[in-house]
């Protein structure tokens, strides 16, 4: 960041690492612009405002970024902005506990929905809840811009204070902007962010998942590698409702009849699989199934335009991909046989 330092005469200290040049740019009659360099005094008109930024130093309590050189008394660091634009408003912002009963509706935001304070409710945690942000009113009164869900989750759990920062000096207009922009420069954490971060908590889903993933030769990760799951959601949702058993014959079957073929560990063929060995167990799948991926594949895709379910839930994928693994492993097999697979609707 570069920043203005006074010297003792009032001037812009020309330290070349602190040194920061005001031009001024006037219009002349010609509308042709001159630039001119002028002094910076601490006793500006109102028109220009200097403000201080806080330092980060360990000391939260101090209000000034101190600066000391040789032979020069304590300066400060200060940013000077002209104000001569009109309507122009300041912000500022604090940290503050506040009164949920003071936090008042907006028209700019969205209601409240039961199901999600439910779920905040139900995975509660003091150390994941950020600080709400408000904007101060008038009449000592809050407009939530982020937080809208916490803050009833929190009201329903009887707390009747939270953290929150509050940005003072700003208008209905520029709180409504803020809110729909506030997700402007963030990212959502990726399921590859949340498998590596599981694992090093050591939580024990992931640590789970991880096990039976590298007993079979498989791992979390990105590209063509036969190797690398990507579809880290499907895996969770197996393990989540069918348990680690079937996860594990899944990813053995797969192994052991397509290995080496990278699409065979897509979302559609590992519920579908799963859902096989939900079903009927490994039986003689790998023999079986090992020459009809190809026939599968196209099976699949045929089956789904027929039903018209090209964007289909994970229940639908599951069942007619497990019919069509049905229907390829009974090839060549008569109704009575004991091998043949019966399928039923479930």
């Amino acid at each position: 960041m570069r920043i203005n330092r006074f010297n003792s005469e009032g001037y812009v200290d020309e330290t070349p690492y602190l040194a920061l040049q005001r031009i001024e740019i006037r219009e002349n009659k010609d509308n042709n612009a001159q630039q001119r360099r002028q002094p910076i005094t601490p006793n500006k008109p109102s028109r220009v405002r200097t403000r201080v930024w806080h330092s980060q130093s360990q000391n939260s309590e101090a209000k000034h970024c101190s600066c000391k050189s040789q032979g020069n008394p304590t300066k400060y660091y200060t940013k000077t902005e002209d104000l001569s634009m009109e309507n122009t408003k300041s912000t500022s912002q604090r940290i503050e506990l506040i009164a949920l009963n003071k936090i008042v509706p907006a028209g700019y935001q969205r209601g409240t929905k039961a199901e999600q304070v439910k779920k905040i409710i139900a995975k509660f945690n003091e150390a994941k809840l950020d600080a709400l942000l408000v904007s101060e009113q008038a009449d000592g009164t809050f407009h939530v811009i982020d937080g809208g869900h916490r803050t009833e989750a929190l009201r329903k759990m009887g707390y009747t204070h939270a953290m929150a920062r509050v940005l003072t000096g700003m208008t209905y207009e520029q709180e409504a902007d803020l809110f729909a922009r506030q997700d402007e420069d963030s990212r959502s954490l990726s399921w590859f962010d949340f498998h590596r971060a599981g694992v090093i908590a050591k939580n024990e889903t992931w640590l789970r998942l991880e096990k039976i993933l590298g007993d079979n030769g498989f791992q979390i990760g990105n590209g063509k590698d036969f190797k690398n799951i990507s579809a880290v959601q499907t895996l969770l949702s197996i393990l989540d409702e069918y348990g680690d058993q079937v996860l594990d014959e899944t990813l053995c079957l797969i192994a052991n009849t397509w290995s080496g073929l990278s699409k065979t560990t897509t979302r559609e063929f590992l519920i579908g699989v799963a859902e096989f060995v939900h079903r009927y167990g490994m039986v003689n799948f790998a023999e079986r199934m090992k020459d009809r991926f190809a026939v599968v594949c196209y099976e699949y895709a045929e089956a789904m335009k027929r039903r018209a379910f090209l964007n289909s839930t994970p229940a639908i994928v599951r069942r007619n991909f497990c019919r069509v693994l049905v229907e390829q492993y009974n090839k060549g097999l008569r109704a009575n046989q004991k091998a043949y697979l019966k399928w039923e609707e479930k």
